[in-house]
């Protein structure tokens, strides 16, 4: 079962059905905040005007190369910043 869902995880026309299907948004959207930082941010000040903390991923992290790491480093240390300066309650 791992390696299926492994294997489903690396198709880029499956991946690219989960971005745009109105389906797959129904599905997802009490678990996935946005595709954007501002949307994940705004979900968190959401939760943390309830008293509940946040958690924040970035999706999509399976990287192959050298570069495709660079930029999800850089995704998170800009995800991180955003979480200070906005005072966030997340990790």
């Amino acid at each position: 079962m791992r390696r299926f869902l492994l294997f489903l995880s690396g198709q880029p026309h499956l991946r690219r059905w989960m971005e745009t299907s109105p389906v797959a948004h129904r599905l997802a959207q009490r678990f996935v905040a946005g595709n954007r930082l501002d949307q994940a941010l705004a979900a968190c000040r959401r939760v943390n005007s309830e008293g509940i903390s946040a958690t924040v991923d970035y999706l999509g992290e399976h990287v192959r190369t050298l570069a495709e790491a660079a930029q999800c480093r850089d995704a998170y240390l800009q995800t991180l910043r955003a979480i200070v300066d906005g005072r966030s309650d997340s990790n």
